[in-house]
């Protein structure tokens, strides 16, 4: 059975929710380089919009590669079995995730500096790279948390919402049948006194 989507589904939105998810990370991103720009002053000079350009590079990779772990988290489900599988996909999805988030943020961060004749300097690569790897890691598995709870909070809406619909349905049926044995009951008695009435009442439908 495929699994419910969760709810405002990633990889179903339409066109005007992509424009909210890329508003989001942009806002996000821009954010994260204000609070950069505030850590750093009093304690080297750099221009304000290398920080900007640094957390929004990085924003904007991990919200592409999203959908990618929505799209992986189906194929390889955290509630599935074996559990050794799913962690041994997921270990190796972490480490493509950190190593596509690297190279991407690089690529718009020479693209960036590029563009106002600069050269963008990353430092030890492989000091860097087990640095953000860290990071990533976390941020791999927050994404996971967060897709397992959605999924978990639209299986159990569905389930409530299906059965407010059993007890509405039954409730009608109880009522349905509570009017079947109140007719015949009323006619039988009252049918001298209320003939019109009763006949009236025969014929009315049961919805």
């Amino acid at each position: 059975m495929d699994p419910l989507p969760i709810s405002g589904e990633i990889l179903g939105l339409k066109r005007t929710g992509w424009v909210l998810y890329a508003v989001l990370g942009l806002l996000f991103g821009v954010y994260m380089g204000i609070n950069q720009i505030v850590d750093l002053r009093g304690h080297m000079e750099v221009a304000a919009w290398k920080p900007l350009v640094w957390e929004i590079s990085s924003v904007i990779v991990i919200f592409a590669l999203v959908p990618l772990v929505v799209r992986f988290e189906r194929r390889f489900r955290l509630d599935a079995q074996p559990r050794w599988r799913v962690f041994a996909a997921h270990a190796a999805a972490a480490v493509v995730f950190s190593a596509l988030h690297i190279a991407g943020m690089l690529a718009l961060r020479e693209l960036a500096y590029g563009l106002v004749g600069q050269h963008y300097d990353y430092g030890n690569l492989p000091v860097r790279a087990f640095y953000e790897l860290q990071k990533d890691l976390l941020t791999y598995i927050v994404i996971l948390g967060v897709i397992f709870a959605g999924r978990e909070f639209q299986i159990r809406r569905t389930g409530d919402l299906r059965a407010a619909e059993l007890a509405s349905e039954l409730s009608e049926a109880r009522l349905k049948h509570l009017t079947a044995q109140i007719e015949p009951l009323f006619c039988s008695t009252r049918s001298m006194q209320f003939p019109t009435a009763c006949t009236r009442m025969s014929r009315l439908p049961i919805a």
